[in-house]
């Protein structure tokens, strides 16, 4: 029943979204102006706040390699069908694509976020960080294999210019050694506390 109401709740949100879109409130600019702060400052708000405050020891990180596990399996799948034969480097590139770099953090998330009352979220935040992380890292991989262009130095500076990425190690810096600044975090938790709705607000006004 808790799984329904959470739902329900999302689904709420993306028909208001939806709406916002159809009635002319938000225009595509605004998509990407919301897309945007989604994505520089409410969802690594939330990584760091989140990440910081949890206790990663406590972490059981079978649970990471069973997230991680089938990315990989099906992924080895689709690498085995390219060199058969059975698909093209295009459609490789693509469905590899598809797997590696889905929609965790923008929609799993906030789902975790409902769900009894956020109980799990600091697990789903974390979980969201390793596949993000391994999801970028693929993703420019996949580019580069498919533009050959850029090596060594600048492939590596894109991984770590991701704002993600910088929240995610910041958060795990903070978390190790047990720094707190009570001012920053209460800055950041006011940003990540908006990352939930507006990310399934915004599916709504893609749809």
């Amino acid at each position: 029943m808790e799984i329904l109401n959470s739902l329900i709740v999302i689904l709420m949100i993306i028909l208001l979204g939806m709406l916002s879109r159809k009635t002319g409130i938000f225009s595509c600019e605004n998509k990407k102006i919301i897309a945007s702060f989604l994505y520089y400052f409410a969802l690594p708000s939330l990584f760091f706040v989140s990440i910081s405050n949890t206790d990663l020891s406590s972490i059981d990180y079978k649970v990471a390699l069973g997230s991680l596990l089938p990315i990989f399996i099906v992924l080895l799948m689709l690498y085995v069908l390219k060199k058969i034969n059975v698909i093209s480097k295009d459609n490789f590139i693509l469905l590899s694509l598809s797997i590696c770099f889905g929609s965790n953090t923008f929609f799993g998330v906030p789902f975790f976020e409902t769900l009894y009352g956020g109980r799990w979220l600091p697990l789903a935040v974390f979980m969201a960080s390793i596949l993000g992380f391994t999801g970028i890292v693929l993703t420019l991989i996949y580019f580069e294999y498919a533009n050959r262009k850029e090596k060594g130095g600048m492939f590596f500076l894109k991984i770590i210019k991701n704002p993600l990425i910088i929240s995610l190690f910041l958060g795990v810096i903070c978390s190790v050694f047990n720094l707190r600044l009570k001012i920053v975090t209460n800055a950041l938790s006011l940003l990540s506390k908006t990352a939930g709705g507006l990310a399934i607000f915004s599916l709504g006004l893609y749809l």
